[in-house]
């Protein structure tokens, strides 16, 4: 049986600061990247939201990747931005903010589910 190596970088961070995020995002993949064997292929799996950032982590990358994997991930536009979420959604989220947007899962009452 093959074992392969994994990370998982963490970007709970990448927003503390001003937009833009993205070069948040590359610097913290790419030094998770570095941190693999430098002779196993790279497969970068994104999920949710992080699918946006895949075309500038696949052009940024510091090593070659195999593939992408999208996982439950948004799935950027070809040939414009992509919004991060919908304008109703982001209007709905704006009133859930108070000192910081609560986890997902608080998002909505238990009957919603």
């Amino acid at each position: 049986m093959r074992q392969h190596e994994s990370v998982i970088p963490s970007l709970l961070d990448v927003a503390d600061a001003d937009p833009p995020f993205w070069p948040r995002v590359v610097d913290v993949v790419s030094a998770a990247m570095s941190r693999l064997d430098q002779d196993q292929c790279v497969l970068l799996v994104a999920h949710s939201n992080a699918g946006l950032f895949v075309p500038l982590l696949v052009t940024h990358a510091v090593r070659p990747l195999r593939c992408c994997l999208f996982v439950d991930a948004a799935v950027p536009a070809r040939a414009r931005q992509t919004p991060a979420a919908p304008t109703e959604l982001l209007d709905f989220l704006r009133g859930k903010v108070t000192d910081g947007l609560p986890p997902w899962t608080e998002w909505w009452d238990e009957d919603v589910y």
